[in-house]
């Protein structure tokens, strides 16, 4: 099972970086909103990502 999920996000031997933001980049915004919000504004954060 895990195989095969992560074969969704290969793309010629690597990663799939596009794939990847598409499908978790709610996730990862939060995560970095919640560790840099007192610092940053949401744009400076939409660019970390």
């Amino acid at each position: 099972m895990k195989k095969e999920i992560l074969k969704d996000y290969l793309l010629n031997d690597k990663v799939d970086i596009d794939k990847l933001l598409d499908d978790f980049y709610g996730y990862v915004y939060i995560i970095v909103k919640n560790g840099v919000s007192i610092y940053l504004t949401d744009e400076d954060i939409e660019e970390i990502i």
